[in-house]
């Protein structure tokens, strides 16, 4: 049946939350989640990620941190990948795709910064360092991550810088002091905040553009109204929450002690520190990730269930229809079925083959005492024979099992054993061998010898005698006693398989109620799978 118009719609919507799978992708967003809360260690290094606006000099903020010119910087954007920079022993330079690291230079690796090209955000390309800088330990990786509000690469660049806090511990978030502070870097700090857990710094760099005493005063004072409405109690180290004034320009480096309170955050007596800004991220993160699920969930669930309303009300209205449709088609071939049963019976109680099926059964030695059982075997299996061509011609109305009722008829019966008849001698018969007797007798014994003769000749010639007709009798019960039977049975057998039929094909059509109980199943089943999502507590 051609599916309403005013459905369309919901089934398509349906078939697009089959293919997401909302449940596999909500349980592995979890699982991912979770596994940010571990100790920290070299396989597990604590990620301080530097993210702002594009120029806001997060590249040169690292590089003064480091004391080497290790990421590259220009007057327009210049980082457009992911770069993570670890501890090593020698300067070295990887380029990491699609799961494959290469070693490069320095230099190309530095142009992959400058000029890498988003596609992919599920396959993103990094630039991966090793620098011999003393105070950088093991477990910690310093991130440099594109700039936000980028109108270049249609946006990519931003998503990227995004992508990157999915695993941060720390975010050093970076403005612009002569640009302090746009409406969307307000909100985007709050949420970075609230992410984090509490555990950002803020770097107001390029304090160098400041061209008065009068303008640093009065971004200063904007930073105290700004940065001190953060909730600091969120804070799990002390020195988070805090914003430096800061100019990381080549040749004016002034870090307002950021750099200081970095380095003793990396130093081996703070693993403790380290390991709680750890806890307390992934902690936010996980509430975070839980309520977006949760929200994301219930919004899923009401959509669903508004769904099913729709798809029930279609299925009640088809209900009727698709029922009489499927009362009309049983009776059908109902009538069908009860239109082949004479042609069938003629094909079942066919016998023209039995005889010589019979007759070898006298063949083995001592095949009197197993006749009766051996005719009954063949005769049953003759008959299943005829029925397996019935099924075989009308397969669709008797299915296997039904010839079920050859074997009741069979042994229900009392098979004849070996059978012989009495055969009189003929008055012709009995004549013609007295008159032999005599003749012999009298060549050998006068009138006497004759009399002798013709008595012995008659007593030989002229008695009876017996033939074994054990087929013709087999045959005979066949014909009499279970040929009748099976009629009988056989009629009772389409009867039952047209009536099933008819009931089949009725109770296929209230099974199915118009088509939709698959989707409406699939409906139920993502409405539970998507409760065990939701915060019952929470409050959106």
């Amino acid at each position: 049946m051609e599916v309403r118009e005013d459905v369309r719609g919901l089934l398509h919507m349906l078939a697009w939350q089959k293919r997401k799978n909302l449940v596999d992708i909500y349980e592995h967003e979890l699982d991912t989640i979770n596994s940010l809360k571990r100790p920290i260690s070299k396989n597990a290094p604590l990620v301080v990620s530097f993210v702002g606006k594009f120029k806001t000099g997060k590249s040169s903020l690292i590089n003064a941190i480091l004391g080497m010119d290790l990421l590259p910087t220009r007057a327009t954007t210049a980082t457009a990948v992911i770069t993570r920079i670890f501890k090593g022993k020698e300067l070295k330079a990887w380029i990491c795709e699609n799961g494959q690291r290469h070693l490069v230079t320095l230099e190309h690796a530095q142009n992959v910064i400058l000029n890498y090209q988003v596609k992919d955000l599920q396959h993103l390309a990094e630039v991966i360092f090793e620098v011999p800088v003393p105070w950088l330990l093991e477990d910690v990786e310093l991130r440099d991550t594109p700039g936000m509000d980028d109108s270049s690469q249609e946006g990519m660049l931003e998503k990227a810088a995004l992508y990157a806090l999915n695993d941060t511990d720390l975010c050093v978030c970076v403005y612009d002091a002569g640009a302090m502070i746009s409406g969307a870097e307000k909100e985007r700090t709050w949420k970075i905040h609230k992410r984090m857990g509490g555990n950002v710094v803020y770097a107001v760099n390029c304090t160098n553009r400041l061209n008065s005493i009068e303008r640093v005063n009065e971004v200063d004072k904007l930073c105290r109204s700004f940065f001190g409405s953060m909730d600091s109690s969120l804070a799990s180290v002390s020195g988070l929450g805090k914003y430096y004034m800061m100019c990381s320009a080549p040749q004016m480096i002034e870090l307002d002690g950021f750099d200081d309170w970095l380095k003793n955050l990396f130093s081996t007596k703070s693993i403790t520190d380290r390991q709680k800004i750890r806890d307390t991220t992934a902690s936010a993160q996980i509430m975070d990730k839980r309520i977006e699920i949760s929200e994301s969930a219930k919004s899923e669930m009401e959509s669903l269930k508004d769904l099913r309303r729709k798809l029930c009300d279609v299925q009640e209205d088809e209900k009727k229809i698709k029922i009489k449709m499927a009362k009309e088609k049983g009776e059908k071939w109902s009538a069908k079925i009860r239109g082949i049963a004479d042609e069938a019976e003629k094909m079942l109680i066919n016998i023209d083959n039995l005889r010589s099926e019979i007759v070898p059964l006298r063949s083995d030695e001592g095949w009197r005492d197993k006749y009766s059982s051996k005719t009954e075997n063949t005769v049953r299996r003759h008959f299943e024979k005829n029925f397996a061509e019935i099924r075989k011609r009308w397969n669709a109305y008797f299915m296997a099992g039904d010839e079920s009722f050859i074997g009741n008829v069979t042994e229900a019966a009392n098979f004849p054993g070996p059978h012989h008849t009495s055969v009189p001698a003929t008055s012709g018969e009995k004549l013609g061998w007295t008159g032999f007797g005599a003749g012999i007798g009298a060549l050998l014994g006068g009138p006497i010898g004759a009399a002798l003769g013709g008595a012995i000749g008659r007593a030989i010639g002229g008695s009876d005698t017996t033939t074994d007709d054990s087929v013709d009798n087999t045959i005979s019960f066949v014909q009499t006693n279970i040929i009748p039977q099976l009629k009988a049975a056989f009629e009772a057998l389409v009867n039952k398989a047209a009536e099933r039929a008819r009931k089949t094909i009725v109770a296929s059509a209230e099974n199915e109620t118009g088509g939709y109980e698959e989707y409406i199943a699939e409906v139920d089943r993502l409405i539970a799978g998507l409760t065990k999502f939701v915060i019952k507590e929470h409050k959106s």
